[in-house]
């Protein structure tokens, strides 16, 4: 999947796209676009009891993998039960879910096809999909900050593109917790959602620059363990470069790993194709109607694979 920045970026794009009277207010603003990061925070919990950062691991690799429509169902059914001044936040955070979705859903075909390549190249590659993945994803982000912004991690850090008030916490912890009970059978105490952000924004701020001797001793320790260490495959890097060889911006020929069709698409298409399927999307999000949004998400999961 795309990573964070890549995921904030597309939300302020998508956020300028929705009708004005959706996000009316700063605090809803932000509330979609702690959305936008959909289900990753909880795949960043490490803080809280082992059953609990299982569980929230376990839900994020759900939300993933399958019954997206059932989970928007469910996310509109249980704003519907919010008291009123509590539902229009819960409308911004579910569509802000909504934009994770349809960006994770286009790119990561992409971004798989990339790994699987690499992987077929290096012997010494075989086993580390998941390091590949999420270097891939950093030098996505980091490129893509400094084509929107002309700005480097240092001047945006991560750790900001995860603003929140206690009140959108509550309201997004709910929801999640709903979902998480009648889509997927897991029980989860609804402040888990908030932990999670804490605990994403407390990863980024643990080994992105500035800091520097810190990533290099959590990459030793890790290293007792993962033979390519998640911290620096994560950590994103300062960079002013237009050039990205992740982005695929000289649109060599890949191959969808799921069902094998060839494109010569790159991450700035895809991005873009995603903008223009938002404005449909969205409006059938919001309204709830299970039927179109099946129609149009059909069986592709947040991986973009046929589920």
């Amino acid at each position: 999947m795309p990573a964070i920045l890549a995921h904030h970026l597309f939300g302020e794009d998508a956020s300028s796209l929705l009708p004005p009277d959706v996000l009316s207010n700063q605090e809803e603003v932000v509330a979609f676009l702690l959305g936008s990061q959909g289900p990753d925070p909880l795949s960043a919990r490490f803080t809280g009891a082992p059953r609990a950062v299982r569980t929230c691991r376990t839900l994020s690799d759900s939300f993933h993998s399958g019954r997206m429509v059932d989970a928007f169902c469910v996310m509109h059914s249980t704003i519907a039960r919010l008291s009123t001044e509590d539902q229009a936040l819960g409308t911004a955070i579910m569509l802000g879910f909504a934009a994770h979705y349809l960006l994770d859903s286009m790119t990561n075909p992409l971004i798989l096809a990339q790994v699987e390549e690499l992987r077929d190249a290096r012997n010494d590659l075989t086993d580390a999909k998941t390091e590949l993945k999420m270097l891939i994803e950093s030098d996505v982000d980091t490129w893509l900050l400094w084509q929107k912004r002309q700005k480097t991690i240092v001047e945006a850090p991560a750790t900001a593109m995860l603003a929140s008030t206690p009140r959108i916490r509550h309201i997004a912890g709910t929801i999640t917790a709903c979902v998480a009970r009648d889509v997927y059978g897991f029980d989860l105490d609804a402040h888990e959602y908030g932990r999670a952000v804490y605990d994403y924004r407390l990863t980024y701020r643990l080994i992105d620059p500035p800091a520097k001797l810190l990533p290099s001793a959590l990459a030793h320790m890790e290293s007792f363990w993962h033979a390519y260490p998640h911290v620096n495959a994560r950590r994103h890097l300062v960079t002013q470069s237009d050039e990205c060889a992740s982005a695929n911006l000289h649109r060599h020929t890949w191959n969808n790993p799921y069902t094998g069709e060839a494109s010569t698409a790159s991450f700035a298409d895809l991005f873009h194709y995603a903008l223009l399927a938002w404005p449909v999307f969205a409006s059938r999000i919001a309204a709830g109607d299970q039927r179109r949004i099946a129609a149009m998400v059909g069986d592709i999961n947040y991986y973009g694979k046929p589920c």
